[in-house]
């Protein structure tokens, strides 16, 4: 193998290995939360999404069960004094730009734990009830401390039930591994979604193939590459 090869495989193991970790402190906390605060069905809390609209038009939040769940989250989570990470780029695994502005910054802690080695776990959109079929009762980003956030490569999606954190993409999984796992974005899905359904690979199966043999690769097909 050349150089550059072997520098990119061993980063691949670093980040299977970074995820493993933080996906056991994340269902460790959540496991600890439940035990302080009871089911999560019993959390008060309410939906993100209120269903109206403002003057503009605009789809008003209730932001305020993103900073429940996170603040019952980060009790159990050793964390760093920075509150505050930017990226170069933002960006979906085929490439393109998460958001219209190609960049991201994550600051405040409202609905963000910034841990102790760099990771940042955000709280993103929560339902009462668990009632949304991909995100159950919220979903999770996690961006692993790299200066590029990508989906499906330091960029990784889970979401909360009331039997525990899940990874996106698992067998079964609204946005299956291979719609949403697919570098050459062959099913046309949209940048915000495309890399969400690698999580459940890297954790299962420890390796990040799909970025070198698309198409070769499913639950049902070949689990690595070689």
């Amino acid at each position: 193998m050349t150089m550059p090869s072997l520098i990119q495989e061993h980063r691949e193991k670093q980040r299977v290995a970074q995820l493993k970790k933080v996906y056991s402190i994340l269902s460790q906390a959540f496991l600890m939360a439940q035990n302080e605060y009871g089911e999560i069905e019993s959390w008060d809390y309410a939906t993100t999404s209120t269903g109206e609209k403002d003057e503009n038009g605009n789809a008003i939040l209730d932001e305020s069960g993103s900073e429940l769940f996170t603040n019952y989250l980060k009790k159990y989570i050793k964390q760093s004094g920075n509150k505050s990470r930017s990226f170069r780029k933002y960006l979906s695994l085929d490439g393109r730009n998460y958001s219209a502005s190609g960049n991201a910054e994550l600051k405040d802690d409202y609905n963000k734990i910034f841990t102790a080695d760099g990771t940042v776990i955000m709280i993103g959109w929560v339902n009462k009830g668990c009632s949304q079929e991909v995100t159950g009762c919220g979903d999770i980003e996690v961006f692993l401390p790299e200066k590029i956030a990508k989906v499906g490569v330091s960029t990784f999606w889970f979401y909360i039930t009331p039997g525990g954190i899940k990874p996106y993409g698992h067998q079964g999984h609204a946005r299956s591994f291979e719609d949403y796992c697919d570098i050459t974005n062959s099913k046309g899905k949209s940048s915000t979604d495309q890399g969400r359904g690698c999580t459940a690979w890297v954790l299962y199966n420890e390796n990040m193939d799909y970025l070198h043999c698309p198409g070769k690769l499913g639950w049902d097909k070949a689990a690595r590459c070689k």
